[in-house]
């Protein structure tokens, strides 16, 4: 039809590498790796990522490897194209090397792709008419969050498709009730379908609605702009990573799947913005370690302080990028143009 086109990318640039270094229609290694899993992946410019680092579909055991014919044929759709273009929800400084790591392709980036409020100073309370939010909820979570003192509240939301088995919600609750600080949970009320079981033991735990508050829903950039707010413990989506970023939010990052593994490895080892929970033999993170890692960011001691000051780093270079003049502004702008 001769309709110029790209393709919109809406995760990490690291985890588009990855893609194209299984898929990639010449050197691509998904038929080798299918029979023998590599230890490691290594690319140019980025630290190797061990299999548990790696989009959690990619390995063969997976549950989800029924996605991988989607990807695959992303990257050889692309590979087809003479000038493949491909624009990201990211921003140059972030993620340099990951953009070099690709070399047959135009990869543009053009975020970080949030509300506007974020990167004009504002609380997250502007743009409500843009936002496509999955489910509605009342605002007494701001009012709970207003007389909070800053810094002092932890965030805890796993997104939309994360279902969290019963012995780790425990665990998180007790974690969250040990570190003695405020807390804001988002659990989803399917999530809450274990019964009046389930329910007593959330109410049990909670002791002092002072201390946490449990809601299906919320604004997540409203909260994560909210002055109370100290800390974000997290799955590690890519929106979520980058708006807690945007808003100067450490991570505690707790991955379940897909490209969340990836992230987590950036936001700890890379990027410095928070730090990486580690599971037991089942994968659950136990109270103990939620609680360390919750003390290391809010504890004010020197790893805590040097990831506060990466955070406000990563921040202020997010910010510029999509000012006008930044990098991702200037890259929308010369795409839109050249569309012509």
């Amino acid at each position: 039809m001769g309709i110029p086109s790209a393709f919109l990318f809406i995760q990490s640039t690291a985890a588009f590498a990855i893609f194209h270094h299984y898929f990639d229609s010449i050197k691509g290694m998904y038929e080798i790796y299918k029979h023998s899993p590599p230890s490691s992946v290594q690319l140019q410019g980025l630290p190797p990522f061990a299999a548990t680092d790696l989009p959690s579909f990619l390995l063969p055991t997976s549950p989800h490897a029924s996605v991988v014919p989607t990807f695959q044929e992303h990257i050889q759709t692309l590979d087809k194209d003479p000038k493949p273009c491909v624009l990201l929800n990211s921003f140059d400084a972030l993620e340099e090397a990951a953009i070099r790591a690709v070399d047959n392709m135009n990869l543009i980036t053009i975020g970080p792709l949030v509300p506007s409020c974020m990167f004009d100073g504002a609380d997250g309370q502007s743009d409500a008419s843009s936002r496509c939010d999955l489910f509605e909820s009342g605002k007494d979570y701001i009012h709970w969050l207003n007389s909070k003192p800053n810094h002092s509240v932890v965030y805890v939301s796993f997104g939309s498709l994360v279902t969290m088995q019963r012995k780790q919600m425990e665990e998180m609750l007790s974690g969250l009730v040990d570190c003695g600080r405020p807390f804001l949970w988002v659990i989803r009320s399917s999530e809450l379908s274990g019964g009046q079981e389930a329910d007593d033991m959330i109410k049990n735990k909670l002791k002092k609605e002072e201390q946490g508050l449990i809601v299906p829903w919320c604004s997540q950039v409203e909260v994560l702009c909210h002055h109370s707010v100290g800390c974000s413990v997290t799955h590690c989506g890519w929106n979520s990573t980058l708006e807690s970023m945007m808003a100067g939010v450490p991570l505690v990052a707790c991955p379940h799947f897909s490209d969340q593994l990836t992230n987590a490895k950036l936001v700890e080892e890379v990027w410095g913005t928070g730090i990486k929970a580690t599971g037991n033999k089942e994968g659950v993170v136990e109270r103990e370690e939620i609680k360390r890692c919750v003390e290391i960011l809010m504890g004010g001691g020197g790893k805590g302080q040097e990831i506060r000051r990466n955070v406000e780093k990563w921040k202020s270079l997010s910010v510029q990028a999509v000012r006008e003049g930044g990098s991702s502004h200037e890259h929308l702008r010369l795409f839109v143009q050249e569309l012509g």
